[in-house]
């Protein structure tokens, strides 16, 4: 078994991922790992786990010079196969999940067509593994992290737990440009990490720090343009956050919850669109705006499922009438 291979199986497994299945070459992740490591970088990956090790200790348990250690360890940050944090002055390294973590980290000066072309396979990867009938999952569960479809309000919460911020550019979007199948959605700043996420970002020339007020300015700037949040509760901590302002044309979580309609055991989201009859005219914006597809005509009304919907609230801004709002459910 290659190397390449063994990396994205070690992956799997450590991190519990609910689509595990086992990995050949054809698979889209070997195909990124062959592309973006070295064999000595996927080796040296193969060496860390999920609990955070020091440059020291992991030169040692590699049996190279901490000056190596260091420089492979920050290639394989660069390169988004690992997290760096910083404990007490010492640079600490942790091996990310596949997504949230490894996936949105491939935005960096290494994403290139080839890349892209990877991930667009990887979101085909995990629709047929969800919908093709191999086995039930609760969806948007997975064990070190999590996506959570909120609402306007609901990324306001989360960006007020934090104290560190930063922007980068989406990389569901910049991936679809280099395939040139731009959405005309907005790339860049749009996407707001919090927490210790921001620091490793703004390390590894991911991303830029910014105020809160800032980051407040983007999410209301996503609002304005008819964008919904993903949150991603990172591994690193309860305080480390992805925001991401995402359309359903691009983003990859988005895109496996569109081509059919998983009825979830959790719901997606705290909220619930809710339409008054008395008010709603019909005309149907609501409908054609919706990026879950969970607004349709039944029984002579316009009516929202509530098994799709991600209580985002932008149907609330397309509807002239007033006719919905957003409830807790």
């Amino acid at each position: 078994m290659n190397v390449y291979i063994q990396l994205a199986d070690y992956i799997d497994s450590m991190h519990k991922n609910p689509y595990h299945k086992k990995h050949d070459e054809n698979r889209p992740f070997v195909k990124i790992f062959r592309r973006l490591l070295t064999e000595e970088q996927a080796q040296a990956a193969l060496l860390l786990g999920a609990d955070p090790i020091g440059v020291e200790a992991f030169a040692k348990k590699a049996g190279m010079d901490p000056e190596t250690a260091r420089k492979l360890l920050f290639n394989l940050a660069k390169k988004g196969v690992a997290f760096v944090d910083n404990n007490g002055g010492e640079d600490i390294y942790s091996l990310l999940p596949f997504c949230p973590g490894i996936m949105e980290s491939l935005y960096s000066e290494y994403l290139d067509d080839e890349i892209s072309r990877y991930l667009q396979e990887y979101v085909d990867e995990l629709n047929d593994f969800i919908y093709g009938g191999e086995r039930t999952i609760v969806m948007n569960t997975p064990v070190e992290a999590k996506i959570y479809h909120s609402s306007f309000e609901e990324a306001m919460y989360y960006l007020k737990k934090g104290s560190v911020f930063s922007l980068s550019d989406c990389l569901c979007r910049t991936a679809k440009e280099k395939l040139g199948q731009a959405c005309g959605h907005t790339i860049k700043d749009v996407c707001i990490q919090v927490g210790p996420l921001s620091k490793y970002y703004v390390r590894t020339g991911r991303a830029h720090y910014v105020s809160f007020e800032e980051a407040v300015q983007v999410l209301e700037r996503s609002r304005e343009e008819g964008l919904y949040f993903e949150i991603s509760h990172a591994m690193s901590g309860d305080d480390s956050y992805f925001i991401c302002s995402c359309c359903p044309c691009c983003c990859i979580a988005m895109r496996t919850v569109l081509p059919g309609s998983i009825r979830r055991e959790e719901p997606a989201s705290k909220y619930l669109a809710q339409i008054d009859v008395a008010l709603c005219t019909g005309c149907g914006h609501c409908e054609a705006e919706c990026p879950a597809k969970a607004i349709g005509a039944a029984e002579g009304s316009w009516q929202v499922n509530g098994a799709r919907c991600i209580g985002c609230g932008l149907c609330c801004i397309y509807c002239k009438n007033g006719a919905i709002s957003i409830v807790e459910r």
